[in-house]
């Protein structure tokens, strides 16, 4: 009896450890409670991660099924942004791996024992890998973490999870993520280009704005912001500053309506040293926006992808209010100069502008107090004048001037904090050239 009962009860804390892979979650639950298990274990087994390096590999998944592919990117900015993780750049580990694959046999996948010798090539401590399997209407996920060093397998994962045909796999349907999967696809229309990707340039225009309400909320230079955030740190790329571009599209005298005319964006290409042009427009399209962009060859003038996406209207405002991409250091020394802190609120800085607030209030109300007090010693002067002894009228004269004296110290004080307020507007304050953004629950916000 005693050993039916220990024996139920190692089954039931089996099935307990197990249940992630009994139970299918979301992708994105998968996701986090396998990032969890395998940092726990490489953090054990080759120490800090942010210390050491990991190599995250491709997974193995049939036909490079698009929902497994998404998930294994998934893991990997889990492990960086959770866990501190330090992952071998992925372009680079790309390109080595599409090597090796060629020296294989003719269908057969890289054996681990490859993996493991390129992963110490990079000077990695642990590896991760694994693969995906589809079965019916749930993805069956193996991820083991390996210490590098011996070979040693420090844990072996398991999950299961099932992509709801109603919501979008892996990401909530927001803005931004619409965006980042945009900037994706428009990253493999750049990997067509000639050459290796990570070594040419890539000139990201501003898109062209159509549309009154296009205009005044600059989305177009919002949206191309935030593809070049995606393209540089998601992908690695070489891209143009926008201040370069700035300089350039000057120089050839073109605004927006220039930049229509391709034949001119392939200019601006050339002299900004550019391989790769990514253009495109932002247009109103009643409660949405049709955004579309286009990535072209400097060298052929061949557009070699073209992307469609449409927006909901309601968030792009939304994301343009926040949008500190769209502010400017002008901006934000004009704002200070007209209101003391209004030029921090502007910066996304409010503890610093209710500091300047209420020190420039502090200094001018103390300035009023010494004017009442001053105010009053000479209305009390004028009062007791007539058969009053000198020494006292001589008293009171001392500290109406002392009083005086201190009010326009501080009336100095509350204009140098003011100065301050607008000296340091503009050390804070930036033109940005990118926009790096997050996803704050439904709502999308720009943040730096």
């Amino acid at each position: 009896m005693r050993k039916w009962t220990l024996g139920g009860l190692g089954m039931l804390v089996s099935l307990v450890l197990a249940a992630p892979a009994v139970w299918a979650q979301t992708p994105d639950a998968a996701a986090a409670e396998v990032a969890k298990e395998l940092a726990s274990a490489l953090q054990r087994g080759v120490g800090s991660l942010e210390s050491h390096a990991i190599v995250l590999t491709p997974f193995a998944a049939p036909d490079n099924d698009p929902v497994a592919v998404r998930w294994a990117a998934k893991l990997g900015q889990l492990l960086v942004r959770d866990h501190g993780a330090q992952l071998i750049d992925r372009e680079a580990l790309k390109a080595v791996l599409a090597e090796a694959s060629l020296l294989q046999s003719a269908g057969g996948e890289i054996a681990e024992a490859t993996l493991k010798e390129i992963a110490l090539g990079f000077g990695a401590k642990g590896m991760v890998t694994g693969s995906l399997r589809h079965t019916g209407d749930s993805y069956v996920v193996e991820a083991r973490a390996i210490r590098l060093q011996d070979g040693v397998l420090l844990t072996a994962s398991t999950a299961q999870f099932v992509v709801d045909g109603a919501e979008e796999p892996l990401e909530s349907r927001s803005l931004t993520v619409q965006l980042r999967r945009m900037a994706d696809r428009l990253s493999q229309g750049l990997e067509q280009l000639d050459g290796e990707l990570r070594y040419q340039r890539v000139a990201i225009l501003p898109f062209q704005e159509v549309g009154p309400s296009t205009q005044d909320k600059q989305l177009g230079t919002l949206v191309s912001s935030v593809i070049t955030t995606v393209l540089v740190k998601d992908h690695n790329l070489l891209v143009v500053e926008r201040s370069q571009l700035a300089k350039v599209i000057d120089e050839l005298a073109l605004g927006q309506t220039g930049l229509v005319d391709e034949s001119k964006t392939l200019e601006v290409g050339r002299l900004a040293g550019a391989q790769g042009l990514v253009i495109g427009s932002v247009s109103e399209a009643g409660d949405r926006y049709l955004v579309s962009a286009r990535v072209v060859s400097v060298g052929t003038g061949q557009v070699v992808l073209a992307e469609e996406t449409q927006l909901p209207a309601a968030d792009m405002v939304a994301l343009s209010s926040e949008a500190v991409v769209l502010r400017t250091r002008a901006g934000a020394v004009y704002r200070s100069l007209l209101l003391p802190g209004w030029g921090q609120i502007y910066n996304r800085q409010p503890i610093k502008s209710a500091t300047f607030v209420g020190t420039e209030v502090a200094a001018f109300a103390v300035a009023a107090v010494f004017h009442l007090r001053g105010t009053g010693f000479h209305d009390d002067y004028r009062s007791k004048k007539a058969g009053t002894p000198q020494l006292v009228l001589d008293d009171l004269v001392a500290k109406e001037e002392s009083s005086y004296s201190m009010r326009n110290w501080m009336i100095i004080a509350g204009l140098a904090v003011h100065a301050l307020n607008v000296l340091d507007a503009f050390i804070s304050g930036r033109t940005f050239d990118t926009a790096d953004f997050t996803v704050n629950g439904s709502s999308a916000t720009i943040r730096f």
